[in-house]
């Protein structure tokens, strides 16, 4: 995997950090069969952290959080980005961009320079090619009596960092 570097709304290129021992991504694209085999796959190219925060196509980056659920009701978490029946994976220890930090007070607008589009969500976003050996674990998202959750985990063996 190479380290890449994110481009800023001022044109400015910034290097990954840690973003924290924990950061969980969300789909309902990939089960775990695939996931902790193959990893997780190239999704883009495109390394502008703005059309990424943006939900902008040909992103080469993949949107992260450090909680499960952020809240349910605006969208925000790594439960509500798989929905019920997808999956929620648990990375080890990757590095990334906190979106929100990185693009705070740096994206123009017609009345000045705002943040990201979608603040409240502590986005970490990260290099979408993921080794399987940096997937910890996945989880199914269920519907539990009113919230989205995982009740369940299944460990990946292929993980050599398994210590919880």
């Amino acid at each position: 995997m190479m380290i890449l570097t994110a481009r800023l709304p001022n044109g400015a290129f910034e290097a990954p950090a840690k973003l924290g021992t924990q950061q969980y991504y969300g789909t309902s694209n990939l089960t775990p069969d695939v996931a902790f085999t193959k990893g997780l796959p190239l999704k883009g190219f495109c390394v502008d952290l703005l059309r990424h925060a943006g939900k902008g196509r040909d992103s080469r980056f993949r949107g992260t959080t450090p909680f499960l659920m952020v809240n349910e009701a605006l969208g925000q978490g790594a439960v509500c980005w798989a929905d019920e029946g997808g999956w929620v994976y648990e990375l080890d220890n990757i590095p990334g961009w906190d979106v929100e930090k990185l693009l705070a007070g740096k994206v123009p607008t017609a009345n000045g320079f705002a943040g990201a589009p979608f603040p409240g969500e502590m986005e970490g976003a990260i290099d979408s090619w993921i080794l399987p050996s940096m997937i910890r674990r996945a989880g199914k998202v269920e519907r539990s009596r009113r919230f989205l959750v995982v009740n369940e985990w299944t460990i990946n063996k292929n993980c050599p960092n398994l210590a919880f």
